[in-house]
């Protein structure tokens, strides 16, 4: 695995609040440099269900703070994005209750990755992490199709 590109993102918010709250960098690693930084990120799922009451709780996912593997993928719904974990399991701080995940009522979420939000108030998540759209260009600038690296999400709110 190439480790040279960090994606690192500090978790500042939860899921209720509306936005891009959160902090994510970009780090070479084989130098240390800082190569994108923005404070226009999200770590959180859709604070609720469009159309519905449903609030995140009911119908998404929040993957929990902790180290992933990363591999640049070309996603047949966001296109070239970063697909966490092969898109395979990551482990979600409460109970996954979307009815289209593979494990109902397991904390896992499946096919979770860092893409472009879908709007500049709406995120566009059910478990991935998203960049503020006018963000976007710049922050997957950095990457190329197959690319591999590691993605740390850390918990920066206090108590």
């Amino acid at each position: 695995m190439d480790t040279s590109l960090r994606i690192v993102a500090t978790r500042l918010s939860n899921p209720d609040q509306s936005g891009y709250l959160d902090k994510c960098r970009i780090i070479d690693q084989s130098n240390g440099m800082e190569l994108w930084h923005t404070d226009r990120f999200s770590t959180n799922p859709n604070p609720s269900k469009p159309n519905t009451t449903l609030r995140w709780t009911a119908c998404y996912a929040q993957i929990i703070c902790g180290v992933y593997p990363w591999k640049c993928i070309d996603s047949p719904k966001h296109g070239k994005c970063i697909a966490l974990c092969n898109l395979g399991m990551c482990e979600t701080t409460l109970p996954n209750m979307n009815p289209d995940t593979l494990r109902v009522g397991k904390n896992e979420a499946y096919d979770v990755e860092i893409h472009c939000g879908f709007s500049q108030t709406w995120r566009g998540s059910m478990a991935c992490q998203t960049v503020y759209p006018d963000d976007w260009p710049a922050f997957i600038s950095h990457f190329t199709l197959g690319q591999t690296g590691l993605y740390e999400l850390i918990n920066g709110i206090t108590a």
